[in-house]
Parts: structure tokens; sequence; C-alpha cells
């Protein structure tokens, strides 16, 4: 449960900068979001250190103890 808990919240900042980002561009008139592919990558960029800690942390937890 804790690795499916690390994913969500990992996920969650990841759609809160992006709502930002475009939350500041309706604002200021900028283009911090040019298409979707870079909000696409940010979102994937930004939730694969999560999977990398869920699976680290899985891993550690299963781990078979040695001889």
């Amino acid at each position: 449960m804790e690795a499916v808990i690390i994913i969500a919240v990992k996920a969650c900042l990841a759609f809160l900068w992006e709502v930002a980002e475009f939350f500041w561009d309706l604002a200021f008139g900028t283009s911090a979001q040019d298409h979707n592919f870079d909000t696409m990558t940010d979102m994937m960029l930004g939730s694969l250190p999560g999977f990398i800690i869920a699976r680290a942390l899985i891993l550690h937890r299963t781990r078979l103890p040695m001889k």
C-alpha cells in the first residue's frame, strides 16, 4: 500500500505543477505549456521518481534474508 501512496502523491504533485503552469500562462500571457508533448513529458518525468522509489521500497521489503 505504501508504494501506491508514493506513486499517487508524486503523480498528484506533477499534476499540480501542470495546473500551475496552465494558470500562470493564463494570468501572465506566457507560454510555459507550448503543446501537449510538453505536458505529457513533464507528467511522465515528474512521476518517474515515484515509480523508482516505490520499486526500491518493494525490493527492500521483499528481499530474502542472507544465509
